[in-house]
């Protein structure tokens, strides 16, 4: 289910700097996470993939540099599927929240 992002630089970011009146057009892609619960399907999480570069490359800004690389050399399920949570193995540990 692809996405479409429109946005308009109007306010002050850290990243893309002072209002620049630009309008930013930049796809995604969500990727959606069913789970069977009590016989009917029901969405369970989203993560959106959205396309950095073109809204970095729109916004004149650039892009910060690699902080971490996915895993690619083996098949670690991505997430869990009675709980349908992400592999907590496979997030960044800079994204990652302590939680209670």
């Amino acid at each position: 289910m692809p996405v479409i992002h429109t946005a308009t630089h109007l306010g002050y970011h850290p990243v893309f700097g002072s209002p620049t009146g630009k309008i930013a057009t930049w796809y995604g892609v969500p990727n959606c996470f069913i789970k069977n619960i009590d016989g009917q399907w029901k969405y369970t999480s989203e993560i959106n993939m959205p396309d950095s570069l073109s809204l970095y490359s729109q916004l004149g800004a650039t892009p910060p540099p690699e902080t971490w690389v996915m895993p690619t050399d083996d098949c670690n399920q991505l997430f869990d599927w009675d709980t349908g949570y992400i592999n907590p193995s496979l997030v960044p540990f800079q994204m990652r929240r302590d939680l209670p």
